[in-house]
């Protein structure tokens, strides 16, 4: 039908991602300071070297190395990191790079077609996958905090922070984790790029001011029916709840209590945890939000 082959866009945008290694000084009572290492990816923003990638990917390096496509290695400098949303921008002296087309994460569906590019086992970096979309909305706990994420069997072990592209070769995600079940295999999950993208801008916005990272205080949880509300021993049916509160945190001096029904945070509708985390992450310590509750 002379439309694009896999491997048409797979050409298109296998330039826009990286290999990402690290270096970490540790320190050890017997043997002294030493040195691990450290592998990942990331997905090229601007044609002057803004890098997206995962946070878990250069959490603690002391050095951090980007190696491009064409087989240049650069020395790349940390411009800011969200470890709640895991994202994290670093950037490179380089020029004539090749950006990835942003696509819209929204828009996916599950059966959409998913390739992937990444650098699994820190030694095979460009290497493709291929899949579906499995589904477009799965909430998982990672690491303490909530999160919404794609999921997808087109990804392979040690792919952090590559790219998820969808037919197109638009990206649409940033790979984030492979399920370590070996009893349920081709189970991969990616941050939506809507959500990594608006936390990438505020971190390059904010490049060498040290921004902290915003906190509220609380674990969310959200309630999808009314059985699940009666099995929490809460009245008021589905919805989002505040589930724990942080001993003088931010909501504890609000006055946040479990239990409480989250109904809006600046006049937006929450209906799921997740919002509630990427509201409190596109925020810097100082600001005000506004949280409607029912109690």
């Amino acid at each position: 039908d002379g439309g694009a082959t896999l491997t048409d866009v797979v050409s298109t945008i296998e330039n826009s991602v990286v290999s990402i290694t690290t270096e970490q000084i540790s320190y050890g009572s017997i043997f002294g300071n030493y040195v691990t290492s450290g592998a990942g990816s990331g997905v090229i923003l601007s044609e002057d070297g803004y890098i997206l990638t995962c946070q878990h990917v250069i959490d603690g390096a002391s050095r951090i190395t980007v190696a491009t496509k064409d087989g240049n290695s650069y020395e790349a400098t940390l411009v800011g990191a969200n470890k709640d949303a895991d994202i994290a921008v670093v950037k490179i002296d380089a020029t004539g790079l090749t950006p990835a087309v942003i696509g819209d994460s929204e828009q996916l569906a599950a059966g959409d077609t998913a390739i992937v590019i990444g650098n699994p086992l820190g030694t095979l970096g460009g290497t493709v996958t291929y899949g579906v979309i499995s589904a477009t909305d799965r909430e998982l706990v990672v690491d303490g905090s909530t999160k919404d994420l794609i999921q997808t069997d087109a990804i392979s072990p040690g792919n952090s922070g590559g790219g998820l592209f969808n037919g197109n070769g638009e990206l649409v995600g940033i790979v984030e984790a492979k399920s370590s079940y070996e009893e349920a295999e081709g189970l991969g999950f990616a941050i939506p790029i809507d959500q990594a993208m608006s936390i990438a801008q505020n971190l390059i916005e904010n490049e060498g001011s040290s921004v902290e990272q915003a906190k509220l205080g609380i674990t969310a949880l959200t309630v999808e029916n009314d059985a699940m509300a009666q099995q929490y021993g809460l009245n008021d049916g589905a919805g989002v709840y505040v589930y724990q509160v942080e001993n003088g945190s931010a909501a504890d001096s609000a006055g946040l209590q479990v239990g409480d029904k989250i109904n809006t945070i600046d006049g937006t509708e929450i209906t799921s945890a997740t919002q509630v985390s990427e509201i409190v992450s596109s925020h810097v310590p100082g600001d005000q939000i506004t949280v409607n509750v029912s109690r």
